[in-house]
């Protein structure tokens, strides 16, 4: 099979293809299949990886950084005078920023 590669080089009668069509197109079939195999095989181990990347990252715990900011506090920490004294902060700077104060009370909970 080898040696019929040869062939294309030129032949007894002057033709520089194979000595039959059916050889080429068989040869040709061959490479196709080749082809496509070889990037199916590619296709596969790419998925293979992808699927095991997303595994190794699924099973891992990821430890977020315990950073409390002022919405996360809890309310026993922040005394009611506090409360109290930054909410006439906030609106004594409103109050001068826009005199028409945004702010609707919604509920008055007693401290």
């Amino acid at each position: 099979m080898n040696s019929a590669l040869l062939d294309i080089v030129q032949g007894d009668n002057g033709s520089w293809y194979f000595e039959n069509m059916a050889e080429s197109l068989i040869y040709a079939l061959i490479g196709i299949v080749v082809v496509f195999v070889g990037i199916g095989l590619l296709i596969g181990i790419l998925y293979l990886v992808g699927f095991i990347i997303k595994k190794i990252e699924s099973t891992k715990q990821y430890k977020k950084p315990v950073v409390q900011t002022d919405a996360e506090t809890d309310d026993e920490e922040i005394s009611p005078e506090v409360r109290a004294a930054i909410v006439a902060a906030v609106m004594a700077y409103y109050v001068q920023e826009k005199p028409k104060c945004d702010f609707v009370v919604k509920r008055i909970k007693r401290l």
